[in-house]
């Protein structure tokens, strides 16, 4: 809990992905939703945390994602959504390659280049923002 700064926006994540520590930054929307599940788990040592006082392990929470998108009949991935997420920002932020890199955990920005090539497909994003329309996303 200590590792969430919601006045700046954003939580710490020591030793995540490839054992990176990074910050994950989030909007003034989700501030307030997370505010609200803080304040409603006061006694939480770990922001999303188990019956068991304990924080969820990795494959927990691949579990818990595959259950909810097999009921909502897509096929997503925690990945999937930093995909998403990344693609989104290539595409709408405007910011340059060494603003995302930091903000992505990127080692090089060579890596980016995939976020690039889908976010300028259009075909791409008709079929993908087709898909949502019929799941109601």
């Amino acid at each position: 809990m200590s590792d969430v700064d919601l006045e700046n926006c954003k939580i710490f994540i020591e030793q995540g992905k490839g054992s990176k520590d990074r910050n994950v930054l989030f909007g003034k929307t989700f501030a307030t939703a997370l505010k609200t599940h803080i304040a409603n788990r006061p006694v939480n040592r770990w922001l999303f945390q188990s019956k068991r006082a304990s924080k969820f392990s990795t494959r927990r929470v691949q579990q818990i994602l595959k259950k909810y998108s097999e009921e909502a009949g897509v096929n997503a991935t925690p990945h999937t959504f930093r995909h998403q997420a990344i693609t989104w920002l290539t595409k709408h932020s405007r910011l340059a390659d060494a603003e995302l890199q930091p903000i992505t955990g990127h080692a090089r920005r060579e890596t980016l280049s995939i976020y690039q090539h889908v976010a300028l497909d259009k075909q791409l994003e008709e079929k993908y923002q087709q898909t949502m329309r019929q799941v109601d996303l």
